[in-house]
């Protein structure tokens, strides 16, 4: 056997025991209740990954064989984990638009995997900057490094990296870019599930659910982002992952549940450096389920922030160690005194922010397209109209939730230093979570308007 075959071999047997484990664990975590059990499965192996990829590199032991025998490991751990049996989930009858929708994401699925087999990590853009270039010289290495960057560009070398972790994980059996373009496809099945998940905690039914989650599943950006080896799509998806911790947290306290909101939250922080600006929705979102917890409020609060350090709070940490700023290189200051001393101050960072709203426009036009934007935004008009007539089940205790697309929105324009077209990407957490609002409008619409909308939905996304 050769060192190409070998290198895929161990590929193989690392991913398969710890996906293995990991539903294992994942279920036994979550709870019986299907997509609590797919989406804690996603959470534990991710933390796995980024535990074990992050614990060898940082003491210089960053390569695959390390790596096996700790995916071995934690395979073997998990036999002695109770199984927990998970619920069957029964769609019943389609709606032929739903029908619909769901053979546009076999399309998109299809596309997905024949672009990512058949072509090379693209040039150009952050892979080439950071997303690839840190795991690859971490590999060459052997551990963890501060990677120099020219220019403005060197700020990369100081985020937060979970994701470049798992590109690493990949990278590292074959010492190749074969898997790369792979990397971000869960990413974007997480984000799809946790979409429909959040529409069911806000009380929508099966049908609204899953078509709000297709639609947005099939932004176009969405899809294009997913083939290639960046770090967006997996950022929206921990923002909706969390947020729906959050939720059944707040609905049903099971220590499991807060296990799995605390560690999506610490997967969140750790993709991008805005990760914990974004953070404060979930996080609002989860204090607001904490009402009659007494004194174990403090304990859940204590759980939480641990099991986020360790998920993806610890490159903060390392940024503190190694610079005395933890946000480094921004400077933080406080009423004009400097807490944090860093290479870049207010000034510096003004210089790329825009004030010009047409900006947004752009961003929507680009990433989302007209029809489907316009398919969005009516979405969320007609549903804040049905809510405020109706009282809808879905207004009931979530408002946050509801509000979550456009607060995001408010922080990317206001608070995010790069607001233009480029970073427009930085919306996709906000993208993913209009999908509740498209399942609320065909969850509370009867009859012919509810049926014309639901057929909308996949004209607007083939327009």
């Amino acid at each position: 056997m050769n060192i190409w075959t070998s290198g895929i071999v161990i590929l193989l047997i690392m991913n398969a025991s710890l996906i293995a484990a990991s539903r294992r664990i994942g279920a036994r975590i979550a709870g019986g209740r299907c997509i609590d059990s797919a989406l804690g499965t996603g959470v534990v192996f991710f933390t796995c990954v980024t535990v074990i990829t992050a614990a060898a590199g940082f003491a210089g032991h960053a390569r695959r064989d390390v790596f096996l025998s700790a995916a071995i490991m934690v395979f073997i751990v998990s036999f002695f984990i109770k199984t927990v049996k998970t619920n069957e989930v029964r769609f019943g009858s389609m709606p032929a638009p739903l029908i619909a929708l769901s053979a546009l994401l076999v399309t998109a699925a299809v596309g997905i995997f024949l672009w990512d087999a058949l072509t090379p990590p693209p040039a150009g853009g952050d892979p080439f900057i950071y997303n690839l270039t840190f795991p690859a010289a971490w590999l060459k290495a052997g551990k963890i490094i501060y990677v120099p960057l020219p220019f403005g560009a060197q700020a990369a070398t100081y985020y937060p990296l979970n994701t470049e972790l798992f590109y690493l994980w990949l990278m590292s059996a074959t010492h190749s870019d074969l898997m790369l373009n792979f990397g971000q496809v869960p990413f974007w099945l997480m984000a799809g599930a946790a979409a429909a998940g959040v529409s069911r905690e806000c009380g929508i039914g099966k049908t609204g659910s899953i078509a709000g989650a297709a639609v947005v599943m099939l932004i176009p950006g969405i899809i294009q982002q997913a083939t290639v080896p960046r770090v967006d799509v997996a950022f929206a998806a921990w923002f909706a992952v969390s947020i729906y911790f959050a939720l059944r947290w707040g609905g049903e306290k099971r220590r499991g549940l807060l296990f799995l909101f605390g560690l999506s939250l610490g997967l969140l922080m750790g993709t991008k450096p805005i990760g914990v600006l974004y953070s404060i929705i979930p996080i609002v979102i989860f204090l607001t389920g904490q009402r009659g917890r007494g004194a174990l409020f403090f304990i859940d609060i204590l759980i939480v922030a641990v099991l986020a350090v360790v998920c993806g709070g610890f490159w903060n940490v390392r940024n503190l160690i190694a610079t005395g700023n933890p946000f480094y290189p921004l400077e933080m200051s406080f009423m004009g005194r400097v807490i944090f001393p860093g290479a870049y101050g207010k000034e510096a960072m003004k210089a790329f922010h825009t004030s010009d709203f047409r900006q947004l426009t752009m961003i929507g036009d680009f990433f989302v397209g007209f029809w489907l934007e316009e398919f969005l935004f009516a979405s969320a008009a007609l549903a804040s109209i049905l809510m405020l007539l109706k009282h809808s089940r879905a207004a009931k205790g979530r408002v946050l939730v509801l509000a979550a697309p456009w607060l995001v929105t408010a922080l990317f324009w206001f608070a995010n230093p790069h607001n233009n077209v480029t970073n427009g990407r930085f919306l996709f957490p906000a993208f993913v979570l209009f999908g509740v609002w498209v399942a609320v409008v065909i969850d509370d619409m009867r009859d012919l308007p509810a049926k014309v909308w639901i057929w909308v939905a996949p004209v607007a996304v083939c327009a």
